[in-house]
């Protein structure tokens, strides 16, 4: 099976199983730079000694392996790298949006409001990149494994909506608060992406006890979201962080699963984002600069 073959700015791979590898196991990180990962592991907490980030260093560092200096040859948006790295294919997908030259047509890549509103009509069932690759016969790497074979969260190039996987985090989110912390979250604003994440992490552990399911994949836009808006190396770090605990729970449930010795865990990045503090980029704190003295 041909599950390592992509490019990006970002892999990291647990090779503990890689010579006998039947199940592959993704976790797909937008806009995380690779080197930010890299110092952070390398970083040691004062109180404890250990790395900032204990389980990507301990998984992929210590035990797989940190492929560097790959990169996409083109723009650094999300539709264009994940093209290369879902299909391992060059690019043919150039932006986030594009217009047919002749028709003028636009392809929004992703804009998922209208894909929810076609999807609900039986109008569409894939994402407009994923038509346009089915459409080049470009397959991705999920197509690789028979629908029964395969979990696919919710993400860019998306296959199909998963409605129950929306239904279950709404009723999940309910049930395991009690009404204080309801009305609480009510007020300071329901975190609707962290709550599909969280659906998508238990489906994910779920299916990983399945030794039929061979491919399992979950996406992230969230660093990519804070990264946009801030440089700061402690929130930065923070986030890192909640990843860190989250490849510790994927790992942990992969250990217990059937095929754990036949499963190989990946960690892909379609882009990095400058988040120098010293740099004014799209990382650059906005706010930070004009309540400061320089502003």
């Amino acid at each position: 099976m041909k599950v390592l073959t992509f490019v990006c700015l970002l892999i990291v791979i647990s090779t503990s199983a890689l010579g006998a590898a039947r199940r592959a196991v993704v976790i797909k990180v937008d806009g995380l730079p690779g080197q930010l990962v890299a110092d952070f592991v390398k970083e040691r907490d004062p109180s404890t000694g250990l790395s900032r980030l204990p389980w990507i260093e301990k998984v992929f560092f210590q035990n797989g392996a940190w492929v560097k200096n790959f990169y996409v040859r083109g723009v650094s948006v999300s539709a264009s790298s994940w093209q290369v790295l879902e299909t391992g294919q060059r690019l043919v997908i150039r932006g986030n949006v594009e217009y047919d030259r002749y028709t003028m047509a636009g392809y929004d890549y992703l804009n998922f409001f209208p894909f929810y509103l076609k999807y609900a009509r039986s109008k569409a069932v894939d994402m407009p990149v994923v038509e346009v690759l089915d459409r080049l016969h470009i397959r991705l790497l999920a197509d690789r494994f028979d629908l029964s074979q395969r979990y696919q969260g919710i993400q860019l190039f998306q296959r199909a909506l998963y409605w129950r996987t929306l239904e279950s985090s709404f009723r999940k989110r309910i049930t395991s608060r009690s009404i204080r912390q309801l009305f609480d979250e009510w007020q300071a604003g329901i975190d609707w992406r962290n709550l599909i994440n969280e659906q998508n992490e238990r489906e994910l552990v779920a299916r990983l006890q399945d030794e039929n399911t061979l491919y399992l994949d979950y996406f992230t836009p969230e660093f990519d979201h804070l990264a946009h808006l801030d440089n700061n190396r402690e929130s930065l770090r923070t986030w890192l962080q909640e990843l860190d605990r989250l490849v510790g729970r994927i790992q942990t449930a992969i250990d217990r699963s059937p095929l754990s010795g036949e499963t190989v865990l990946v960690l892909i990045s379609d882009h990095g984002i400058n988040n120098k503090a010293s740099a004014y980029s799209q990382g650059y704190d906005l706010a930070r600069f004009f309540g400061g003295a320089s502003g």
